[in-house]
């Protein structure tokens, strides 16, 4: 018994400490200013194509957008021009983007890796049918006067 007793120990610790699948599938709730704040590229975007899941694995899924309306972007992105983006829905499951997105515009948040703008499954979006918040027509306006 005495043997056995550590085995227990252990095994109830690792129980006990083990995160909960709702806890590690769940999203952090940042306030759309900061992630605004931690982004490369906001952009309103229109999906255009979707790479198919049987392709993937466990990679980032490319998606081709339109940029229609941006909001700070990194020299070189335009209004109108067509991009390869990664959309990273890798976390406690791999979650993709589904076909039935092809046509939808959403205004995105991107951080850059390796010059490639990439998304992730709980980074924020809005609607472009929402009202701006105040951080979003700020930078519109710095955006155009640097143009």
């Amino acid at each position: 018994m005495r043997r056995l007793m550590p085995w227990v120990v252990m095994a109830w610790l690792t129980w006990a400490t083990w995160p909960s699948p709702s806890r590690a599938c769940s999203c952090r709730r940042v306030p759309f200013e900061s992630a605004f704040l931690r982004a490369d590229l906001v952009a309103e975007v229109e999906i255009l194509d979707v790479a198919a899941e049987a392709d993937l694995d466990f990679a980032p899924q490319p998606l081709t957008v339109r940029v229609h309306r941006v909001f700070t972007a990194p020299r070189g992105i335009r209004e109108g021009m067509t991009l390869t983006v990664l959309f990273d829905g890798y976390g406690c499951t791999v979650i993709r983007v589904p076909s039935s997105r092809i046509g939808q515009r959403s205004i995105m948040l991107f951080t850059l890796r390796d010059r490639v703008p990439v998304t992730a499954y709980c980074t924020p979006s809005l609607s472009p049918d929402e009202a701006l918040p105040a951080v979003l027509e700020e930078a519109r306006r710095r955006w155009l006067a640097s143009r």
